[in-house]
């Protein structure tokens, strides 16, 4: 994706805030250029960028460590980073004003885990549940990201341009064979369907509403 624009999304649900790894694409430690999109240890939506020089951060403004289910989009939108949590924008925008491209072609890509400097997939897991992983190699609308968020689609996994997500979609669900699946690292198995997803979202906005 180089200096591009780029969206990751994925379905989370953890009670575990730990500074666990959703995805990451190059690595955690050691230096060098990265993306890393995490769940901090105060169970806020987290991406940093660096591309060897300068580094960003942006974070959400909620706290997702509840045990519910809750979508979590990040993105390179222009000169900004975004964060979207359940179909809605839940962080200002962050400036990437002199920074440069972020895409190390050699660097590893990985979901639930991270690599250090010895490039091994041994750090900082997600302790709970990950699901539909998403990757667009474009900035999504909000129209876009809630519609994503409002979605049926089970144990999707994409890589590459959001154009051919249609005929990806189409042909996964055809298809006795996934493109995806869940990524499980808490102590026992809470896959759930997307109806199971949204309702615990739900559920979970209705509650910090109304605190």
């Amino acid at each position: 994706m180089g200096s591009g624009d780029f969206t990751v999304c994925a379905w989370i649900k953890t009670s575990d805030p730990n500074d666990g790894t959703i995805f990451l694409k190059g690595r955690r430690y050691g230096g060098g250029k990265r993306y890393n999109f995490y769940l901090d240890a105060q169970g806020h939506i987290t991406l940093n960028t660096d591309d060897n020089s300068i580094s960003r951060v942006i974070d959400s403004d909620g706290s997702y460590e509840d045990g519910a289910w809750h979508f979590a989009c990040v993105m390179r939108d222009g000169s900004n980073l975004r964060v979207y949590v359940d179909g809605v924008v839940d962080a200002a925008p962050v400036s990437l004003d002199g920074t440069g491209s972020l895409d190390d072609p050699l660097a590893l890509c990985a979901i639930g885990m991270a690599n250090g400097d010895d490039d091994v997939l041994d750090e900082v897991p997600f302790l709970g549940v990950l699901d539909e992983v998403r990757v667009y190699n474009k900035a999504l609308t909000p129209a876009q990201i809630k519609a994503d968020y409002n979605s049926g689609n089970d144990s999707l996994l994409i890589f590459g341009d959001a154009e051919e997500e249609s005929s990806s979609e189409s042909e996964d669900e055809s298809s006795s064979s996934s493109s995806g699946g869940v990524v499980d690292n808490s102590s026992s198995s809470s896959s759930s369907s997307s109806s199971e997803k949204l309702s615990s979202s739900s559920s979970s906005s209705s509650s910090s509403s109304s605190v």
